[in-house]
């Protein structure tokens, strides 16, 4: 299979600045690289010819892309593995050739240089106050007995520790779910998936006969002992034996954080994030460092991280950002401009790194719905950074949609659905917003019909009796790659399925313990209370491992798929469902959970000030 690429030899010696390794870009000096024999003219020319260069490259890129797709949908796995491998080589050469652009412009002062904060940057959002917001306490009648108003202010405390535990849990479940998917994201071929299958059920099989085997070994120690001696043995032991049992045996072991890792497209090591969940990581890192979402800085950390030194995968969304932020000066140091450095791009990543800004964003004010319009207009502006496409804008829209219901309004999943479905049919929600224009509008309703009809039939096929599929049979119907609608489908699809049905009691349902009237009755209460959540601990937790499994189990684009149905768990069970031997496996896990626990604190203190 042959593919159009023109050698970066064609032009002006600036190009041989840059290092061989195409995978490492320049960052561009603020002094001129060039030698004395290479004059500003020639560079301004050779940057005219390059630019069409990399367009034609770019029209390749896309070509191989769309044919690697394909392949992958006819099952000819290794040819489109093969396809990716030239469509990267491709991505790389023009990344190289968009760099020398840069660099022959900023020399050659094609364009004007700006201050950090000039006028023409796109406008900061700043984080909202945290819910439940300040509407219980107006809306409180006058002369309420003391008893009645402290009763109402510990039902907000709850409320918002709920809140607070399904934030935390939706962005900590994705980052969890994502780590676990890494190891087997972007197999594709169900005979490679079922060897690995295969050899994971036989390490666990392993595991459960050492087990065994320890059992036997202390019980064998317990019979040769003396009467006194052997009762307070069969204590130790018996605990012991549970915590064996507990930690080595998996009823219903899966692929997560599979050792090594597998995937054909990057060789990334044990506990680290998948590419995607690597983008959620710099969103959420932006977020916290800004306190809100400045376009412009956030466009600058990405561009900091994926550029020059990174060792690591970078897609296709990500390889055409550098592109247009080097070819057009965004890396030259204090530029800010107007202009927007995405391409043409609606692929998983427009949803799967919204859980942070989920959290920072969502449940605002509800009057005329001003909040979800703010968290809606930070997911267009932080989408736009990389895929800067209606498309893409207006799935991470419906996808954000769904999860701010159930993080902020306690909501099923199916029923945030369901909401969200009506929102886009309505004109004067947020999400039903028709466009300014003629054919804008025209642009919008198409897109908002396409999301309908996907999300129509998630339910159709997660919870109605006519068409309930398990995970296995709708990754087969609807496909298992990084695009839409299909990689959004699935992951709702696989959360739906195993959470339909399923309902804990409600910390807010329950008595508090210091309104009860017997000592007595109050001890009994507690004791079962803590009994009863140790239970309901235990099966979320069951509920979020097997679904994760289920999620995974498919290969393909499981990553996207396993963090997205991490991020809805987690957000509607809270972040006592994310198991925590699983996120002792995740690379910087606490440092992740500081900085959501830190943008919690910062919505409360803004909530507390409004």
């Amino acid at each position: 299979m042959s593919s159009t690429v023109i050698s970066s030899s064609s032009f002006c010696s600036c190009s041989s600045l840059l290092p061989a390794d195409s995978s490492i870009l320049p960052k561009p000096p603020t002094s001129s690289p060039h030698p004395s024999s290479c004059s500003s003219c020639c560079c301004s020319s050779s940057s005219f010819s390059s630019s069409s260069s990399i367009a034609v490259l770019e029209a390749e890129a896309d070509r191989l892309h769309k044919l690697a797709q394909r392949l992958n949908k006819e099952g000819k796995y290794e040819d489109a593995k093969i396809t990716y491998k030239e469509m990267y080589a491709v991505e790389d050469e023009t990344l190289r050739q968009a760099a020398a652009v840069g660099i022959a412009r900023a020399t050659a002062g094609r364009r004007g240089e700006r201050s950090g904060k000039d006028e023409g940057h796109e406008s900061c959002n700043t984080l909202q106050p945290l819910p439940p917001f300040r509407r219980r306490q107006t809306q409180r009648e006058k002369g309420r007995s003391r008893e009645k108003e402290e009763e109402e202010v510990a039902q907000e405390n709850k409320e918002e520790e709920q809140i607070v535990s399904r934030a935390l849990g939706a962005v900590l479940g994705s980052v969890v779910g994502d780590a676990a998917a890494m190891g087997i994201h972007w197999i594709y071929a169900p005979e490679e998936l079922q060897r690995l299958w295969e050899a994971r059920q036989e390490e666990e099989r392993e595991k459960k006969k050492k087990a065994e085997g320890r059992r036997n070994e202390a019980e064998q120690q317990k019979s040769g002992e003396e009467k006194e001696q052997s009762a307070h043995t069969l204590a130790t032991i018996t605990t012991t034996t549970t915590t064996i049992a507990e930690d080595d045996t998996i009823d219903d072991a899966g692929l997560e954080f599979y050792q090594p890792p597998q995937s054909p497209f990057f060789s990334y090591p044990h506990g680290r994030s998948s590419p995607y969940g690597e983008q959620t990581i710099l969103l959420l890192s932006s977020l916290h460092r800004n306190c809100g979402l400045d376009p412009f800085l956030y466009a600058q950390a990405y561009a900091r991280q994926y550029g020059k030194g990174w060792e690591g995968y970078r897609d296709a969304s990500t390889k055409g950002f550098l592109r247009r932020w080097y070819e057009e000066g965004g890396a030259r140091e204090g530029w800010r401009d107007g202009d927007r450095w995405g391409v043409r791009d609606w692929q998983a990543n427009c949803f799967t790194r919204l859980p942070p800004l989920v959290v920072g964003f969502g449940g605002g004010e509800e009057e005329g719905g001003e909040g979800e319009r703010s968290m809606l207009r930070a997911v267009e502006d932080a989408t736009r950074v990389t895929q800067d496409d209606d498309r893409a804008v207006m799935w991470g829209k419906g996808a954000a949609g769904v999860l701010s219901r159930i993080i902020f309004e306690g909501k099923t999943i199916e029923m945030a659905i369901r909401e969200v479905l009506e929102a886009f049919g309505d004109p004067k929600t947020p999400l039903g917003e028709r466009g300014r224009e003629i054919e804008e509008e025209r642009v919008v309703e198409g897109l908002k019909k396409e999301v309908t009809r996907a999300f129509e039939q998630v339910l159709f096929l997660g919870v109605q009796e006519e068409g309930r599929t398990d995970v296995g049979g709708t990754v087969k119907l609807l496909g298992k790659n990084c695009h839409l609608p299909n990689s959004l489908q699935t992951a709702l699809h696989a959360a739906l399925f195993y959470a339909h049905g399923r309902s804990w009691p409600s910390p807010l349902s329950l008595v508090p313990l210091s309104w009860t009237t017997a000592a007595v009755c109050e001890q009994q209460q507690q004791q079962e209370q803590e009994q009863e959540q140790e239970r309901d601990r235990r099966e979320k937790q069951a509920l979020f491992k097997r679904t994760i499994r289920a999620a995974i189990r498919e290969g393909g684009c499981c990553a996207s798929r396993a963090g997205w149905v991490g991020a809805c768990l987690g957000g509607w069970l809270g972040l006592e469902c994310v198991p925590v031997e699983w996120r002792k496996e995740v690379n910087g896990f606490d440092q992740i959970r500081k900085e959501v626990e830190e943008i919690i604190r910062h919505r409360r203190r803004r909530r507390m000030q409004a």
